[in-house]
């Protein structure tokens, strides 16, 4: 049974790459850009 209950339910997930309708809202766009912006801070302290 599909949990509805679960924001990022694997199920959800798998609806709308089925869909290709798949488009990220603002709140996840927004945690992609911080840990983008994360990992590339990190990378550049470790590369230095």
């Amino acid at each position: 049974m599909k949990n509805f209950a679960v924001p990022r339910s694997p199920w959800l997930v798998l609806d709308r790459i089925e869909n290709k309708t798949y488009i990220l809202t603002n709140y996840e766009a927004a945690n992609l850009a911080a840990l983008f912006v994360f990992f590339r801070k990190a990378y550049a302290m470790l590369t230095r």
